[in-house]
């Protein structure tokens, strides 16, 4: 039946000071830069829209930054980050009993995937429901 495990230190102090340094000089650069278009962050509402919604975003929407290989910033520090998540997705995938096959008629896996990463950052007065 369900539960929570927690990993103590799994991206350890260091690390996260150095995400957030990687956050805020991304952001900083962003505000600063006026020769290069550096909108690393936008504005982001959920995923899951309404149809017919105008997918409009104001004051209360998180900020999202998309991580990508391209983005500048400290790509060794995410690089290590995302060998963890990778080690734990194929973790996961052996605790649940996956065994992953590339048998699917396009060629993806059936296995678990590591889709999409971002940073996220909430300003003064924004708002986002629990999800």
């Amino acid at each position: 039946h369900g539960g929570i495990y927690i990993e103590h230190n799994w991206i350890n102090a260091e690390q996260v000071a150095g995400l957030q340094r990687d956050i805020f000089n991304l952001r900083h650069q962003q505000s600063t830069d006026t020769d290069v278009n550096c909108n690393y962050f936008q504005p982001s509402g959920l995923s899951n829209r309404v149809d017919g919604d105008p997918n409009e975003f104001g004051p209360s929407d998180r900020l999202t930054c998309t991580i990508t290989s391209s983005l500048p910033g400290d790509r060794k520090l995410r690089a290590a980050v995302e060998e963890k998540l990778e080690h734990l997705k194929l973790d996961l995938q052996e605790a649940l009993g996956i065994i992953p096959t590339n048998n699917n008629h396009d060629g993806s896996s059936d296995g678990l995937e590591l889709a999409e990463q971002y940073y996220s950052i909430s300003p003064t007065g924004s708002f986002l429901p629990r999800h």
